[in-house]
């Protein structure tokens, strides 16, 4: 059982891009001047929005795919078809398309909610994630707590990003992002092998 909640918070920690929206928002914020107190002003800001969508999606998501008619079984094979083709991407690329956003001209205000809270932290990729695990028989407390948690970690690194990246330097985030991409194919393709059964 606590495998699979592993699985859970190694799935969602990856999802969220955490590494590399670490260059992301390190390259949106120098294009706008900003200090290390606005920085993380508004990474405080992002992810209380990314958050609170995030949750909602959580408590309400699969009824509206009930209303909408679309079966949890197709939509699981599907999301996981989504999911490799992100871990792909974080396989090939360097800083992947789903978080690969161009610098912003807008005013701080502006790019908090978007593109920082959305698609940056929660984005297509950490929606599909919610839908396929709240559609399983797991355990809904055990399920928040895990998912929670890949926010909070997430969080503290984007938060700690400038300092991070002088110490650890961009190559090697670079190849740790690689190696979580690896094991996001490997859980991608587990989601889709069972829900091929399921069928």
């Amino acid at each position: 059982m606590i495998t699979e909640y592993i699985n859970v918070f190694i799935t969602m920690f990856i999802i969220l891009g955490t590494i590399p929206n670490i260059f992301v928002f390190e390259s949106i914020f120098d294009s706008l001047g900003l200090n290390i107190d606005k920085k993380r002003y508004a990474i405080n800001r992002a992810f209380l929005i990314a958050y609170l969508l995030w949750l909602i999606i959580f408590l309400f998501g699969n009824w509206l795919l009930i209303i909408l008619g679309i079966n949890l079984i197709d939509f699981r094979i599907a999301g996981g078809i989504f999911l490799f083709y992100i871990a792909f991407e974080i396989l090939v690329k360097d800083i992947p398309s789903h978080v690969n956003i161009k610098d912003s001209n807008e005013s701080l205000e502006d790019i908090i909610a978007t593109p920082l809270a959305i698609p940056l932290i929660t984005g297509p990729g950490v929606i599909t994630t919610t839908l396929i695990y709240t559609s399983e028989n797991l355990n809904l407390i055990y399920l928040f707590l895990s998912m929670s948690l890949a926010f909070l970690i997430s969080y503290i690194i984007i938060y700690n990003s400038t300092l991070i990246l002088e110490k650890a330097g961009k190559k090697n985030l670079i190849i740790l992002n690689k190696l979580g991409g690896l094991i996001l194919l490997a859980i991608a393709i587990d989601i889709i092998i069972s829900g091929i059964k399921m069928l």
